[in-house]
């Protein structure tokens, strides 16, 4: 076959002419499109490097700022006895959350890091700056720690108030890498009670030895207060106020790709950029935290122990494309029949009615399973973004409840600039439970956008 040219004569008003001037338009769109994505290709890797001062050439000292936004729409269907701020009933609505934004610093010298993130989370229209508010919007540390490598990438120790969590691979997961529209509550099980945003305040060592990756620490768990926390009663345990550290850890056999422990975030997918196969285990163990008391009336003392298991796997495929799966078991033991709702911004929950809002079985004593299977698609719209659809899963069976409490969404994530610009769509069926008994789905469509740098 012959080479196809295109030949400029500007003094032919014919046919040759309208090819021309159509080759002419061609060239030019070729240029401008190649332009535009190689300039959003620099952006995207402008934005994966952060806002960097280096101090050195080699890199080992430096000063590196960033940020982090999560803004929710949602489009709820309410737990039925839900009422509004007006005093009615109410069974469905529509808000805006603003879920998140933090400001990071991290300081790298030579062997010594430290890390400082200060933000807000979760400000629902019920939480305001106005003085004719009760809940009033605050800030605070997520993290603020300094850690030193005492053995090149096999050991770094370090303290203060960290993510270097036991337990499972999510349970110390950024919230700027998910996939679904947040990380999954139950690889937090005690986030609503001795947890400050799934961190606490201890020492930590962690690093790499051969194929295996590693965090321990131990912890002083935040105090519950005593006058709002659930009662303990008959067989049925609850937190109580306790000065007693927690132990835990993680360990992960890393059969591809290694990941780093240089910061202590695990992200939930790299985009196909990576190959990954790991297996992991994890505990927690916060002793004498829990009491309950039996049928004669004497109170009895109970540990927490959590222990699980979970598989992470992501492998890139042709243009571009990945699969990606994590698979999660934990065991739970707070004490007999422990049990606690939850609900990410859940506004109008009422303490006359637990299951109001939109509440649904979150921790307890008893076993869960969290799955999550992703499918990033091949380069479909060029490299600047990319489409991914994905299927999440949290099956809940807990000692207190009759029947297994089942949470599933499924969503679709468009980025753009790799994970610094992304916008999400999950539709999310909620497990409603009357008491103790499964009675119905309820409907919540989450419409995300988050950015960071």
């Amino acid at each position: 076959m012959g080479k196809m040219s295109c030949r400029v004569k500007l003094y032919n008003h014919g046919t040759s002419g309208l090819i021309t001037k159509y080759c002419l338009v061609v060239i030019i769109l070729i240029v401008s499109v190649n332009n535009v994505l190689q300039g959003q290709e620099n952006i995207k890797n402008s934005l994966e490097k952060g806002v960097v001062h280096n101090f050195s050439d080699d890199g080992k000292y430096f000063v590196k700022f960033g940020s982090a936004f999560d803004f929710w729409g949602r489009i709820i269907q309410y737990n039925p006895g839900t009422v509004s701020s007006s005093g009615e009933s109410i069974n469905k609505d529509f808000d805006f959350v603003l879920r998140r934004a933090t400001m990071a610093t991290t300081m790298r010298m030579d062997r010594f890091t430290g890390f400082v993130m200060l933000g807000t989370g979760t400000q629902t229209f019920m939480v305001s700056a106005s003085p004719y508010t009760t809940s009033k919007p605050t800030l605070y540390f997520y993290d603020f720690w300094g850690s030193y490598e005492i053995v090149r990438d096999y050991l770094r120790i370090g303290y203060g108030l960290n993510l270097y969590r036991g337990l499972s691979r999510y349970s110390s997961a950024t919230a700027s890498k998910t996939i679904g529209a947040d990380v999954p509550m139950l690889s937090a099980p005690d986030v609503l009670t001795t947890d400050q945003l799934a961190r606490h305040l201890g020492f930590f060592a962690a690093g790499n030895i051969n194929v295996f990756n590693y965090r321990f620490m131990a912890g002083k768990p935040f105090v519950v207060n005593s006058a709002s926390k659930p009662a303990f009663t008959v067989n049925k345990a609850a937190d109580i106020p306790n000065n007693n550290s927690s132990y835990e850890g993680y360990l992960s056999i890393q059969l591809f790709e290694k990941e780093t422990s240089f910061l202590p975030f695990f992200a939930a997918t790299y985009l196909g950029k990576r190959k990954i196969l790991n297996f992991g285990a994890g505990f927690y163990s916060h002793p004498n935290s829990t009491q309950s008391t039996t049928p004669a009336g004497d109170t009895l003392t109970h540990n927490k122990f959590h222990f699980a298991f979970d598989v992470f796997f992501e492998y890139p495929v042709a243009d571009g494309g990945a699969v990606t799966f994590y698979g999660a078991f934990f065991k739970y033991n707070y004490g007999p029949n422990y049990f606690m709702n939850g609900g990410a911004g859940n506004t109008l929950v009422t303490a006359a009615l637990p299951g109001s809002g939109i509440s649904e079985p979150n921790f307890g004593t008893g076993t869960a399973i969290a799955t999550q299977l992703a499918w990033l698609f091949p380069a479909l719209i060029g490299e600047a973004g990319k489409m991914q659809v994905y299927y999440e899963g949290n099956y809940m069976f807990f000692d207190a409840l009759n029947d297994p409490a089942l949470h599933h969404n499924l969503g679709l994530t468009y980025y753009l600039f790799g994970q610094n610009l992304k916008f999400t769509a999950q539709y999310e069926l909620r497990p409603y439970f009357k008491n103790i008994d499964f009675d119905s789905y309820k409907n919540m469509i989450i419409l995300k956008t988050q950015f960071s740098f």
